[in-house]
């Protein structure tokens, strides 16, 4: 517990103080996880409202306190490793996104207390540390038992199931997370926390008169522009280099799953719903008696699977959204090609066969559903729903 009067700050074996502030009369609309901020294009806006709070725009905790991390420059490099010594992504216990919420606070420090020399260097010194850690662990996924029998140069290898390759993957994910939560606040937080220096150290009120706002607000913003400048060129250099790293993990991710999720694919296309067997899964939809086919139940659980470890890892809503429109892009353009190839089999194309791919579709897009991703699955599904449901069509619909 915190106390709202005199919190205790909590020291730690590492060469730095984690303090809580009580909070203010005004809320800083954060949160201890540094929740990215959606389509923030008006960076000036934002830094005008931002100046007329009397308080830090510092992170702060869901309970209002304003949280810093106090350290000596000289004990930079030692505290970025320590951070770096962590381990977030062996399991899915713990704070996924301890490393980046460390990382801001150590530039929230720097950017607001130390000499912009300490802030470029702290900046470049995380995106090192943070590209180092995302290759290794590209190194090692490529020979990680879960995923190397994935590889068809690989034929003596065994298929790996579902939860080998959800583990290798998890390291990339946690790292994906981690990069895009520090990118989102050396875009959009540094700069009001710079502001808000240079607002401090000219002595500035904020409860000025509006007048007196307005004729200083060209200076405020000419002073801000020189502070950006002298840290400019190491945050952009640490901005592309973390773009670069959630591009990797993203792609890493969508090859792997891609490559798990072909050879389940097909069964969308032959397997009939309609017939209970041993073989067949229990559960049915609505007591209509579609049961859910074991082969049906296979791709649902590798979309369940990957989604749960975006959850799990914390990656942003938006890219998550984005990683899953991939897969359900690939299963589109998969299962359409594969239609339209096996069109050349004598008897493919029948009114029957295209009720059972409409039914075991309709399995997935309900999983999609239930995940709250229905409208991201229909939009990536449109052709192949399109073509599923002419070939589903009666034969005397379409001659009317």
């Amino acid at each position: 517990e915190v106390s709202g009067a005199s919190p205790e700050p909590i020291l730690s074996v590492a060469p730095w103080i984690l303090c809580l502030s009580p909070p203010a009369a005004t809320t800083i609309h954060s949160t201890a996880l540094i929740h990215c901020i959606p389509n923030c294009t008006d960076l000036w806006g934002l830094t005008c409202k931002q100046s007329q709070n009397k308080d830090p725009p510092f992170l702060t905790s869901p309970r209002g306190h304003i949280l810093t991390l106090n350290y000596n420059a000289e004990d930079e490099d030692r505290i970025v490793k320590e951070i770096f010594a962590i381990e977030v992504g062996s399991s899915i216990d713990g704070a996924p996104l301890t490393v980046s919420f460390l990382l801001s606070l150590c530039l929230q420090y720097a950017s607001a207390h130390l000499h912009n020399s300490d802030l470029r260097r702290l900046l470049l010194l995380s995106a090192s540390h943070v590209q180092s850690a995302m290759w290794e662990w590209t190194t090692k996924i490529a020979v990680y038992p879960g995923v190397k029998g994935l590889n068809p140069k690989d034929s003596n290898l065994d298929v790996p199931s579902l939860n080998e390759v959800i583990s290798g993957l998890r390291p990339l994910v946690v790292w994906m997370a981690n990069s895009l939560e520090l990118l989102q606040f050396i875009q959009h937080q540094l700069p009001l926390i710079l502001e808000w220096r240079n607002r401090k150290e000219k002595g500035w009120g904020v409860e000025e008169d509006w007048e007196d706002a307005e004729s200083k607000e060209v200076e405020n913003l000419a002073m801000l522009e020189l502070h950006l400048s002298h840290v400019r060129s190491a945050s952009e250099e640490t901005m592309a280099v973390l773009e670069e790293v959630i591009l990797l993990a993203f792609q890493q991710c969508v090859y792997y799953i891609t490559k798990f999720l072909y050879p389940v694919l097909p069964s969308i296309l032959d397997c009939n719903p309609f017939k209970e067997s041993p073989g067949y899964c229990s559960q049915s939809l609505g007591g209509g008696g579609i049961h859910i086919p074991v082969e049906i139940k296979q791709v649902v659980e590798v979309l369940n699977e990957s989604w749960r470890l975006l959850l799990d890892c914390q990656v942003h809503p938006e890219v998550s959204s984005q990683l899953v429109g991939y897969l359900f892009y690939f299963i589109n353009a998969s299962l359409f090609n594969s239609l339209m190839e096996r069109g050349s089999e004598p008897g493919f194309y029948q009114w029957s066969r295209g009720v059972r791919m409409r039914a075991n579709l309709d399995l997935v897009l309900d999983w999609a559903h239930a995940a709250g991703l229905g409208e991201l699955a229909l939009e990536h599904t449109q052709t192949l729903s399109s073509a599923i449901n002419l070939l589903a069509t009666p034969r005397k619909n379409l001659l009317q």
